[in-house]
């Protein structure tokens, strides 16, 4: 049988999408196009009727799934950072957003579990996180650029969606308190504590990776945060970080204690669920997080978001969950003496108890 006289049934694909100019069969009218297959056999194919329209229905259809999954894993789940690592340089946005100025904000504590915090809430499809330390209340030289500056430095969202950045130095920040109130007097604040003497040992840690990387020399934590004599030197850096009721009192100055919820970061690392639930109603968000959105990471001690249900799993770096270098008991017994009485002002003025030591 020839080539002229058989009745070829190429694929729709093949005769309706395949690129080429079309032609016209010697036994019909009906429109045709090139196909390879059609070529290599020297003859052409026609198109069923009806077919070009069903293809541009199905192609609608997949485009509009496609834009739907890509909304998915962009703006409904904690995967934004994977689609748009560049979004809040203005990358990719989508119709109907804009950037805000943040109706939430981290405020401290330095080595608090602040991190773990932003993207364990970054779950929420309701939330959307500066990627970056902003540090914008607490840094002069941004500061003057003024609010426009810090506006662009935050993501694209939607009407209904939180927008919140987090900058633990903000907490020990005096003139940070009345810059914070001048933007929006109905911000929400996240405050993320730790038993201080832990979060002390956890930033001197940190020191040290520092001083390791810069070749500098390395100074005892007993140098740092003790006198000759023995006594805690309160106007140490580490100490004064810790002393978590003086830094409130500023904050207290400007905002009700409703505005501002403190969060047990002791509690991140060994049950995140019910500290979380605790944001979501501070943020007046719908709850959505839930158990499943966490497993435990042995090798790194703490939890972790699960991929599953659409978010995407995520553990935080290695410089997180750093091994504390070991300490000396008489030093430890001189911080947790220091702190003692501190931590009693703490629990008065915040109106909840932590499972810390207060001494007699």
């Amino acid at each position: 049988m020839s080539i002229a006289s058989a009745k070829i049934l190429p694929s729709p694909i093949a005769c309706c999408v395949a690129v080429g100019p079309p032609t016209v069969t010697a036994a019909n009218d009906d429109k045709v196009r090139w196909s390879p297959a059609l070529a290599a056999a020297g003859g052409s194919a026609t198109c069923p009727a009806g077919w070009g329209r069903r293809l541009g229905v199905a192609a609608l259809l997949l485009l509009l799934a496609a834009t739907l999954l890509l909304y998915r894993l962009c703006y409904a789940t904690a995967g934004a950072t994977v689609c748009a690592p560049n979004s809040a340089a203005g990358r990719l946005r989508f119709p109907h957003t804009q950037r805000r100025l943040p109706a939430a904000i981290i405020i401290g504590v330095r080595k608090g579990g602040t991190r773990a915090l932003l993207e364990m809430i970054n779950i929420h499809p309701q939330v959307m996180r500066a990627s970056r330390e902003v540090h914008f209340f607490d840094r002069d030289e941004n500061y003057r650029r003024g609010l426009e500056w810090y506006r662009k430095r935050m993501p694209f969202s939607f009407d209904d969606q939180v927008t919140v950045e987090k900058s633990p130095s903000y907490f020990v920040t005096p003139t940070v308190p009345g810059r914070v109130y001048q933007m929006n007097p109905s911000v929400r604040l996240i405050v993320v504590v730790r038993e201080p003497v832990t979060r002390l040992i956890s930033d001197y840690t940190q020191y040290l990776e520092k001083w390791a990387v810069e070749r500098r020399p390395i100074r005892s934590l007993a140098e740092m945060v003790l006198r000759p004599d023995g006594s805690v030197r309160a106007e140490s850096k580490l100490v004064k970080a810790s002393l978590y009721q003086r830094h409130l009192k500023r904050w207290l100055e400007y905002f009700p204690r409703a505005a501002l919820l403190v969060v047990d970061g002791d509690r991140l690392i060994s049950d995140p669920l019910p500290e979380v639930r605790r944001v979501e109603s501070h943020l007046h968000l719908q709850p959505y997080i839930r158990q499943r959105h966490f497993y435990f990471n042995s090798t790194k001690g703490f939890y972790c978001i699960t991929a599953d249900a659409g978010v995407q799993g995520k553990c935080l770096s290695a410089s997180k969950g750093r091994k504390h270098p070991d300490a000396e008991p008489a030093l430890l017994d001189a911080l947790y003496r220091f702190f003692a009485p501190h931590n009693r002002k703490f629990f008065r003025l915040m109106r909840r108890n932590f499972s810390w030591p207060i001494g007699d």
